[in-house]
């Protein structure tokens, strides 16, 4: 067997193939040699592989906040305390935007965290309130902007619906390229209406930086190391994503396949870094609404 031969097949077996299992964890650290495509280094080949496959109907949920935000650390201890509580079929990702989350230069609160695709967000749905929330991007009352109280009513609803849909995800990590590959594989157990998009998104966790707060049980009025949770730093594949597949219709029983290399910005830390992938339906108005499936999975370093 030549070198070139058994280079092309280690690569295809270090990111190829895996069949459909709920909770599915991969853990095996591979280092790929194929000089054509990596460096002459072996240690700059090294890289890391995860999976998690999503066969229960999850539910997004994206909060507005702001590190001047002072309602924001009381919503978000609230909803992460019922992620916990559903197992974490709820997927939550923060949105820094609005006029708590602009900097202020020359205090402790000059941290930018407010995101371009973000911002696109904030504007597009027409964010009015902070803390607030987008629950699997459906209106409430005509409107997207849900506040803290109708939360956990509206999550519980949406998981009582079926699921229509298995979602997997698959990061690679190449730490010496501070490279993501990230593969999504989805198969629909019931045909989809109309036309679906897959947007993926990658959020950074556990950030600490003060915050403001009017909550004495949280703490005082600055929270200044207050770990701000699962940061939105940028969309992979475009704010609203792109279509699962060109044509028209959707087929049960198959599997739909995305591939993406994505360069991880060195300012932020890749060790909470996760990756969020969900689906949802084409609008004329809104691009993406009405997700049907999430999934989420930490970058694997190590």
């Amino acid at each position: 067997m030549t070198r070139k031969l058994f280079f092309t097949i280690l690569l295809a077996l270090a990111i190829g193939s895996f069949g459909w299992m709920s909770c599915e964890k991969i853990d095996e650290p591979i280092k790929v040699v194929d000089h054509k495509i990596y460096p002459e280094n072996p240690d700059d080949t090294l890289f890391f592989k995860d999976s998690v496959s999503t066969t229960l109907r999850q539910v997004l949920l994206e909060e507005f906040t702001g590190h001047r935000c002072v309602n924001c650390p009381e919503a978000s201890l609230m909803v992460h305390g019922l992620a916990e509580t559903l197992h974490h079929r709820l997927i939550i990702y923060n949105v820094h935007a609005g006029n708590f989350a602009v900097p202020v230069p020359g205090t402790v609160f000059n941290t930018d965290f407010r995101s371009t695709v973000g911002n696109k967000l904030d504007r597009q749905f027409e964010i009015w309130a902070y803390p607030s929330a987008m629950i699997n991007r459906k209106p409430y009352q005509s409107s997207y902007t849900i506040l803290k109280d109708n939360w956990e009513t509206l999550v519980n609803a949406e998981l009582e619906k079926p699921n229509v849909a298995n979602l997997k995800l698959i990061s690679t990590w190449f730490p010496k390229l501070r490279t993501l590959t990230i593969t999504t594989e989805t198969e629909f157990l019931a045909e989809p209406a109309g036309q679906i998009k897959l947007a993926v998104y990658l959020v950074e966790d556990n950030i600490i930086s003060p915050q403001l707060n009017n909550k004495p049980f949280i703490g005082g009025d600055t929270l200044v190391n207050y770990a701000h949770r699962n940061v939105l730093r940028d969309a992979i594949n475009g704010t609203y994503g792109e279509y699962l597949s060109e044509s028209t219709g959707l087929a049960t029983g198959e599997i739909y396949t995305k591939r993406y290399n994505y360069f991880v910005d060195p300012d932020w830390d890749i060790e909470h870094c996760n990756i969020i992938a969900y689906l949802g339906k084409y609008d004329a108005t809104y691009n993406l609404i009405e997700i049907v499936q999430v999934a989420e999975l930490a970058v694997k370093t190590e």
